[in-house]
């Protein structure tokens, strides 16, 4: 699992969806995943940065990130990563469907103060219980000198 230390964490294997995560769901994510059921185990857990010190990244590195609701804890252990990485593609939630979840806007937040900016979103996930809520999104981040260099 990645996150922003390394060590040992529970995981949350959700048997009915790929929604399986470091985070517990929220009610809200109950709500829109009626039918989740946690099987909760033992992992090891690591940083981006840990993980990329053994390989070399070469050319234009593009980092896609999904761990759902643990996208902040993901990024704050790839700091170094960020500087060798020329764009990101990260699904982030709108509304908090974990447990100790951050919002979207605060992963963006932390991009652009690493020298990215927003290049596109992508809002895919609806909620159609919710009159079409809003509950994810997938966000795409270029760095800004490649963007100043004409990609």
């Amino acid at each position: 699992a990645l996150s922003d230390s390394v060590g040992t964490t529970n995981f949350f294997i959700n048997e009915f969806s790929p929604a399986s995560s470091m985070l517990k769901l929220s009610s809200r994510g109950k709500l829109s995943s009626p039918l989740a059921h946690y099987t909760k185990v033992k992992i090891n857990k690591t940083t981006l940065d840990t993980y990329f010190k053994k390989i070399k990244l070469e050319g234009r590195v593009l980092l896609k990130i999904d761990v759902q609701g643990a996208e902040l804890q993901a990024i704050q252990g790839a700091i170094d990563t960020l500087k060798r990485t020329a764009a990101v593609h990260i699904e982030v939630s709108i509304q908090s469907l974990y447990q100790g979840d951050t919002i979207g806007y605060k992963i963006w937040e932390l991009l652009v103060e690493n020298g990215f900016t927003l290049y596109g979103m992508d809002p895919w996930f609806r909620d159609p219980k919710a009159n079409g809520e809003l509950l994810q999104c997938d966000f795409f981040f270029i760095k800004n000198n490649l963007l100043t260099n004409n990609l």
